[in-house]
């Protein structure tokens, strides 16, 4: 398993309390025109990804051709 992952809403709430809470990120903020992902590790050290869409097209939610950076 890589990562566990979920849909959010608001993915900077959820990176706020995350980070207040003392969890600690894994992986660097990275920006998509249609999609903004979060990742945190958990106590067990386990990968969650949170992530929220700006498309309800799955090619363009979905798509790696645009590179995150």
């Amino acid at each position: 398993m890589n990562h566990l992952a979920y849909e959010v809403d608001d993915v900077d709430a959820i990176r706020k309390r995350l980070l207040d809470a003392g969890y600690r990120e894994s992986t660097v903020p990275n920006k998509h025109p249609y999609r903004k992902r979060i990742y945190f590790y958990d106590p067990e050290g386990n990968d969650w990804e949170f992530i929220q869409y700006y498309s309800d097209d799955p090619q363009k939610r979905n798509g790696y051709e645009i590179a995150d950076s």
